[in-house]
């Protein structure tokens, strides 16, 4: 069995850090978020193929480095396919049923049970079920008693809505999916090829519960880091410093020191080598790494990228993103929702 993901597009609206990193590689809870998602899946999977048209060369650079155990697999596509054409490409390297993820899923699917299920349905696929209370923000599915799916509709008005089961990005396929996707097209597999199988009872939902988020945007990425967070164990409670306040649940990566009257969390993941002055607070914020916070500065739901320099008594609204390399100097104001870094 093998598993592709779906990691194909530009990263848009997760600049400007994607301007340097691609996003499957941005880290989620300080792990490369593409390796989060490999580690998840069943150890019966020995193939990984990410499909990507982006920063190509840093991700097998990544992967040249970097050994997760399994084989990968980067095939790459000289524009985004979408996700039926991006499937339709990788198909010389799939040979059996194969599990398709969309690349900035963050859930706690559990993918043996999804597995077992399709296999008992007999059908081409199954798709992944999540409840919303608000549908009209994605793609709904209708389906009957035993799961068999027969309709779809995306980002429905609220009078259009008959489901509050959303797609999440996750579909279990067989290889004759293959005989439905045209090659060297743009096709998205949710809209053009899906539809139609579903009427011809081909295609069955898979329900599951915990949690799910689609960290493809900045409040969506720190959303991912609060639900995880929120799941795990504080890895800061015994933070060796003296006069540091730490309110979990937070992460903080190695190499990082903290000044004196300083607070960190709730909700804040540190990467790795970050120094954070006297007199700062900092909540419900991702900071990725090789950054100097200086002094009297409080960030709260911000994400800082690498290598940056914020000075002292800089003040930062909710929602800012700033991007790698940045240098914000000391007194900057900053307003709610701003990008740093533009190219």
């Amino acid at each position: 069995m093998q598993a592709v993901i779906l990691a194909g597009g530009l990263g848009t609206r997760m600049r400007p850090l994607t301007y340097t990193t691609p996003k499957s590689l941005l880290p989620i809870m300080n792990e490369p978020m593409v390796e989060r998602l490999i580690n998840t899946l069943p150890k019966e999977i020995d193939r990984v193929v990410i499909a990507a048209s982006y920063m190509v060369d840093r991700l097998r650079e990544h992967f040249k480095e970097n050994d997760i155990g399994r084989k990968v697999v980067i095939v790459e596509e000289k524009e985004p396919l979408g996700t039926g054409g991006a499937i339709k490409n990788v198909q010389k390297h799939v040979d059996d049923t194969f599990i398709a993820i969309n690349g900035d899923v963050i859930s706690s699917l559990d993918y043996t049970s999804m597995r077992d299920f399709h296999k008992d349905s007999g059908g081409i696929g199954t798709i992944s079920l999540w409840e919303v209370k608000d549908p009209t923000r994605y793609g709904i599915i209708g389906f009957d008693s035993q799961l068999k799916i027969s309709r779809f509709l995306e980002k429905p008005a609220p009078k259009e809505v008959f489901s509050n089961w959303i797609n999440a990005g996750v579909y279990i396929l067989e290889p004759e999916i293959f005989n439905f996707i045209e090659p060297d097209k743009i096709i998205s597999i949710e809209k053009e090829i899906f539809p139609p199988l579903a009427s011809e009872g081909k295609l069955f939902g898979f329900k599951f519960y915990g949690f799910w988020v689609d960290a493809g945007t900045p409040e969506a990425y720190l959303s991912a880091h609060r639900t995880l967070l929120d799941k795990g164990v504080s890895l800061a409670l015994s933070y060796p410093y003296e006069n540091v306040r730490i309110v979990p649940p937070v992460l903080i990566g190695d190499e990082c020191w903290i000044g004196e009257n300083s607070e960190i969390g709730p909700y804040t993941c540190l990467g790795n080598s970050i120094e954070v002055l006297s007199e700062t607070k900092i909540t419900n914020s991702v900071v990725l790494g090789n950054t100097l916070i200086g002094r009297s500065n409080h960030l709260k739901e911000v994400i800082i990228g690498y290598g940056c320099t914020i000075e002292d008594e800089v003040t930062m609204g909710s929602g800012v993103v700033v991007g790698d390399n940045q240098i914000l100097k000391k007194g900057t104001t900053v307003p709610d929702n701003s990008t740093m870094g533009e190219m």
